[in-house]
């Protein structure tokens, strides 16, 4: 039986940072046709740390449930030096987009701050012209 929170998926991302001394953004987008919020969340993380060019601090803002908890309370490093399986033994969903997010993240993440996402509004009207 099919999951009933899967189905087709599109995301969004924003990377803020300082190049010379000056602002600079970036942005991407992409998708899937058969997938869940949390590999969308994920897969948007590991592209935008893997366009990173040297090693920095980051924050990441998302509403996904999953990922805040994953990353917020270090579940994704107990996974890790778990072979991948939860505290129950079962398989950890989205593994191998994980792993890609910490290969990605050239510090460790500890938290995901509560706070609005200034571009949140601006990504879903970008994602909308991209359909």
């Amino acid at each position: 039986m099919k999951d009933p929170r899967r189905g087709p998926g599109r995301y969004g991302y924003v990377i803020e940072c300082m190049k010379d001394g000056k602002p600079v953004t970036r942005e991407g987008f992409g998708g899937h046709e058969d997938t869940t919020e949390s590999a969308l969340t994920l897969q948007a993380i590991a592209e935008a740390l893997e366009k990173l060019t040297r090693p920095c601090m980051v924050k990441i803002l998302t509403s996904c449930s999953a990922v805040k908890v994953g990353i917020g309370k270090g579940w994704v490093y107990e996974w890790q030096k778990a072979g991948w399986k939860t505290q129950k033994g079962s398989e950890v969903k989205n593994a191998e987009i994980w792993q890609r997010v910490l290969k990605a993240a050239s510090t460790p993440m500890s938290s995901i701050p509560e706070e609005p996402n200034p571009y949140e509004a601006w990504i879903e009207s970008e994602m909308a012209k991209h359909e």
